[in-house]
């Protein structure tokens, strides 16, 4: 059984998206793993299946003491871009038709 696990974590690889608001391409089944700002920059590290397709995910980009409804949101992760605090969360549902968030 172990070696089937230690097989299975080959085929995967860690890889970095910079964040930004809207959509960002990654492979199906990618796992978000760390939300964090490199250089001065939002970053999402990620676990990722590298033979697998691309597609979009959407996210959204919500600064500390704005606004906003969370509804269809999952939080993802808290970031600083000095001298603001971002956070950053996915949307839960997509409209099929035209790929935007519901």
């Amino acid at each position: 059984m172990q070696l089937e696990n230690t097989k299975t974590m080959e085929n995967k690889q860690i890889w970095k998206f910079e964040i930004k608001e809207g959509s960002i391409r990654m492979p199906v089944g990618a796992n978000i793993l760390s939300v964090q700002s490199q250089g001065g920059r939002g970053m999402i590290w990620a676990l990722v299946d590298p033979n697998a397709e691309d597609e979009p995910r959407w996210f959204a980009v919500v600064g500390t003491g704005e606004p906003f409804d969370e509804t269809n949101m999952t939080y993802i992760g808290t970031y600083q871009e000095s001298p603001f605090v971002w956070h950053l969360f996915e949307w839960k549902d997509k409209q099929q038709d035209n790929g935007t968030p519901n």
